[in-house]
């Protein structure tokens, strides 16, 4: 396979760490509230509820990505306005995920730092991933993915002395009601993850496991850490915890084993968030070159890290109520994006019938600037 290839292994770690910063985070969120001691039923009910509302689009539209990122056919403005939405939703989401992993840095680590350093610096390091393409996170993913299955093997071996099993119960305390609740509105985060697969040029047939094996990933090592947390600190402290990123920061040092590994497992996060939001970089800038129909994709990913420095900078002061208001409103932007998302595989593929899987980049252009498909594999191009 060649150097600027994305394989199967590759998608799957990619789609695994987005959910993963996901769930982690909606783990010790807000979110659960409403199940209190159930907490633990919700994860797996809302991922469920996800795949199988998304997964008509996998087998309807299955050649999105390709059909949307073909320079041979121009978008139609119906189909440049379906875009629209999804360029302001990566935008933010984009903006909320760097000021969440900055704030943690900045209060663990860099107490005293200019925030405007940290989000630059973080945003320069995605926007140069970017820049090079797909191939480069698929690598990192794959080596982060790989850390994180070993650290989540010897967890569990090395918590037991911190475990006290009465935490976990009871288990259905208040009946089925808060849990379904709680599958509802969390549902939203686990569609995060989902939707950007669609925008990949590379969900075709024969990968649809690929996403079953990115969500079984993201929740086996979800439920170590969750899990253990309960065991812990209780079900009722951590379904009330309103900052998670630099809780599980602190609550990952446990034990003698825990405060020497600590470091290792924030470097491995702050990697996971590093593919996740150069993911969104990737395919935010690879989407606004199709809708503002020039030829630069690659050259926007450093435009848009400087606007996303400017708009975390500017934009979010206060990162708990950021979260809250997140916590409010995104059920509802998620059915919005979800419709938009059908119409615009809709769109495309009534104009996509013939359209052929090896979608040649447009003569003259630059071929660091497209997305192509070889051999049923996908590149975009990077050298």
């Amino acid at each position: 396979m060649s150097h600027n290839q994305i394989s199967p292994g590759g998608f799957t770690a990619i789609l695994s760490l987005t959910l993963e910063s996901t769930t982690i985070s909606i783990g010790i969120s807000p979110l659960f509230q409403q199940a209190h001691e159930d907490a633990w039923m919700v994860p797996p009910l809302a991922m469920v509820a996800a795949l199988l509302v998304l997964f008509p689009l996998y087998r309807l539209f299955a050649r999105l990505g390709t059909a949307l990122f073909n320079h041979e056919r121009t978008l139609s403005i119906w189909e440049s306005l379906l875009l629209v939405p999804l360029c302001l939703v990566l935008l933010y989401w984009m903006v909320f995920n760097t000021r969440v992993f900055s704030d943690v840095i900045l209060m663990s680590f860099l107490p005293g730092t200019p925030n405007w350093v940290v989000y630059g610096g973080f945003l320069a390091v995605c926007a140069f991933a970017s820049f090079h393409g797909i191939e480069v996170l698929a690598r990192v993913a794959l080596l982060v993915v790989f850390i994180k299955s070993i650290l989540v093997g010897v967890t569990p071996v090395f918590v037991l002395e911190e475990v006290d099993v009465n935490n976990f119960l009871p288990l259905l305390a208040r009946g089925p009601s808060p849990v379904l609740w709680g599958v509802l509105e969390s549902f939203s985060w686990f569609a995060e993850g989902a939707m950007l697969a669609f925008l990949f040029p590379l969900v075709q047939k024969g990968r649809f496991r690929h996403v079953i094996y990115g969500y079984l990933l993201s929740m086996e090592t979800y439920y170590v850490y969750f899990i253990s947390s309960v065991l812990i600190f209780t079900a009722p402290l951590v379904s009330r915890m309103v900052y998670p990123a630099l809780l599980l920061v602190q609550m990952m040092a446990v034990g003698d084993f825990f405060d020497r590994i600590d470091p290792i497992l924030v470097s491995v996060w702050a990697f996971a968030m590093f593919v996740k939001v150069g993911v969104y970089l990737l395919i935010l800038s690879a989407l606004l070159s199709r809708l503002l129909r020039v030829k630069i994709r690659t050259r926007l990913s450093w435009l848009l890290a400087l606007l996303g420095v400017f708009l975390t900078d500017s934009i979010v002061h206060n990162v708990g109520h950021e979260i809250q208001v997140y916590r409010e409103y995104w059920p509802w932007v998620s059915v919005v994006v979800l419709v938009d998302l059908y119409l615009l595989g809709w769109a495309l593929h009534r104009r996509s019938g013939t359209l052929p899987l090896h979608a040649p980049p447009v003569p003259g252009e630059d071929k660091n600037e497209s997305w192509n498909v070889i051999e049923g594999r996908v590149t975009d191009g990077s050298t």
